[in-house]
């Protein structure tokens, strides 16, 4: 009887630190990956915006659009 209640008590514990331990895994992993998508994303964007501001672009004379 003695074997069982210390091997309950072992299963859960196992159990409970599994559940622990996957959770704490599993959210710093895609913190990090949401971070650096981030990084990557504002990047582009300031890049996109600095092209925008330093395009000297002109319609010339004749153009279709003018």
């Amino acid at each position: 009887m003695i074997e069982v209640f210390f091997t309950l008590i072992f299963v859960i514990s196992v159990f409970v630190l599994g559940i622990l331990t996957k959770r704490i895994l599993y959210i710093n992993e895609h913190v990090l990956s949401i971070e650096n998508e981030l990084s990557i994303f504002n990047e582009n964007f300031e890049a996109v915006k600095n092209t925008d501001k330093t395009s000297h672009f002109e319609i010339a004379s004749g153009h279709l659009y003018e």
